[in-house]
């Protein structure tokens, strides 16, 4: 028996909207949620961002936020992040 993996694309880079991504998790059925919000020009911006207040790190708090607001619903879902 051939198992089908189910993949969802929840972001294409970081400033994007968590909202779409949850109505994935929501509407969608999908065993994985990928994201890609830390590619290339976004750890870039990340890195200047880092060298100008090395407090700041690599992570945008809106990225923290979003991922904050998906995980409860996708782990009541069983979908992977």
């Amino acid at each position: 028996m051939v198992h089908k993996l189910r993949l969802g694309a929840g972001s294409g880079w970081a400033p994007s909207d968590p909202q779409p991504a949850l109505e994935l998790i929501e509407k969608g059925n999908i065993d994985y949620l990928c994201f890609d919000q830390l590619a290339e020009l976004t750890m870039a911006v990340l890195q200047i961002t880092k060298t100008r207040d090395p407090k700041r790190g690599y992570a945008w708090q809106h990225i923290i936020d979003g991922m904050k607001m998906l995980l409860v619903p996708a782990h009541k879902k069983g979908i992977k992040l």
